[in-house]
């Protein structure tokens, strides 16, 4: 294999007048060096927050991202000291996405994908 990156998708639905949904993925493994999703036009928010944290032990939050525009792709391969997202996994992660407002009318599926490198 030239690079050794495997991506992994988890679908987060925001339910109808919700603002919060999680999931959990599987058992991962290895350095996450990309986060991107497509978000759906939403009904009634117009930013959503994507949190991973880890759920294997602490809980404690490994990358989030905020005012992530709807309707639109986003993808982060960089840290918030521009160096390259480079976070070690070690197993269960807890995907949270908020929107700003009560997504209003309809379920919202967001699938987010995680790129890792083993």
């Amino acid at each position: 294999m030239k690079y050794p990156v495997k991506r992994y998708t988890q679908t987060v639905t925001i339910l109808a007048d919700g603002t919060t949904a999680n999931a959990d993925t599987t058992a991962l493994y290895g350095f996450l060096v990309g986060v991107k999703a497509v978000v759906p036009a939403l009904v009634g928010t117009t930013t959503l927050t994507i949190t991973i944290k880890d759920a294997s032990s602490s809980g404690a939050t490994i990358y989030t991202k905020a005012t992530i525009a709807e309707g639109a792709s986003f993808a982060a391969f960089i840290d918030a000291n521009n160096y390259p997202l480079r976070v070690p996994l070690d197993g269960v992660q807890n995907i949270t996405v908020t929107a700003s407002n009560a997504q209003t009318a309809a379920e919202a599926p967001i699938p987010v994908v995680l790129l890792l490198e083993r």
